[in-house]
């Protein structure tokens, strides 16, 4: 169960490319829970729902929280409702930090962000610059150079040959070529972090790099899931472990929709297999893995049920 607190907004400041920057502090003025680069919290807007940030800075010791949120005009709503409603000094409701997008050591980093998707590079970066750790390249993909946040705060961490800089001025014919990057694989780690397009390039282009080196995460900044083609699929069934009770999962809808219809109440956020919000215990089936975070161990004893599937007529799990 994941466990809330209240945080006051401290500031709320616009910067590049409809992005805002939330200030959050302890009403108290006590320290908040320490993070680690590349965490998260879940924010729990004042209409009920819950969308994911990453956390930006040092997590050592914060005294705030600072979020980098892309205001999505055409998203879901809550975005918007941050942006457009939230009050300085109105409290909020905010997760203990976690973290599914670790910086793991490494000899070497390619870091790959998106628009919004800079953020949690951003605490990463500064991490290995703390630790005087500079073998890392950042390529940041934005619309254009208006429209791209937190661009100063970059150009002070890092040198100019540290950052390929692209801009596609919203044409799909101008769009960044990773291959280059991308075609011979290193003994490094590659984090990505953007829109579901951008990210899906990536994975296609780096199936033959070493298991786990290719780490991503998304929490739904792009405006559209990834596809969900029914293509190929199967209808199954979904047993839960511990009432016994059996749930057809079509061919057409996805675990989480199928069990939403079913009356059963699961939470969930971006729904593209990126965030981890609905992650279930596996306990037994051939699981069909469509998400972008667990490593084969973890596939092992569990599934993400807004993209995942089963190979088997019948997938136990628990939740």
């Amino acid at each position: 169960m994941q466990k809330y607190f209240s945080l006051i907004v401290k500031e709320k400041n616009s910067l590049e490319g409809d992005v805002y920057q939330l200030i959050l502090c302890n009403p108290s003025g006590d320290l908040l829970p320490s993070f680690t680069p590349g965490s998260h919290i879940e924010v729990k807007t004042p209409n009920g729902l819950y969308r994911h940030y990453s956390l930006i800075g040092d997590g050592k010791s914060p005294n705030q929280y600072e979020l980098g949120i892309k205001k999505m005009a055409n998203g879901r709503g809550g975005s918007v409702e941050i942006v457009d409603d939230l009050l300085i000094g109105q409290e909020i409701q905010v997760s203990v930090p976690e973290n599914f997008f670790h910086l793991d050591h490494a000899n070497e980093y390619l870091f790959i962000a998106g628009g919004i998707g800079i953020t949690p590079i951003l605490s990463m970066i500064k991490h290995l610059q703390d630790i005087n750790h500079h073998n890392f390249h950042l390529i940041y993909c934005t619309r254009s150079l208006a429209q791209t946040p937190y661009l100063n705060y970059l150009l002070e961490l890092i040198k100019p040959e540290q950052l390929t800089l692209h801009h596609d001025e919203g044409s799909t014919s101008n769009q960044i070529d990773f291959w280059p990057y991308l075609a011979e694989p290193k003994e490094g780690l590659i984090y990505c972090c953007g829109p579901s397009p951008m990210m899906e390039d990536v994975k296609g282009m780096t199936g033959h790099w070493d298991e786990g080196s290719v780490r991503f995460e998304d929490f739904g900044s792009s405006p559209t899931k990834l596809p969900m083609s029914s293509e190929g699929n199967t209808s199954f069934e979904v047993k839960h472990a511990k009432t016994g009770n059996n749930y057809p999962i079509a061919q057409d809808k996805t675990i989480l929709e199928s069990l939403r219809e079913q009356g059963v109440s699961l939470s969930s956020s971006c729904e593209s297999g990126t965030c981890g919000t609905c992650l279930v215990r596996l306990i037994s089936g051939e699981p069909d893995h469509r998400d972008f975070i667990l490593d084969s161990t973890r596939q092992q004893s569990e599934i993400l049920i807004c993209i995942s599937r089963s190979k088997s007529p019948v997938l136990v799990l628990d939740w």
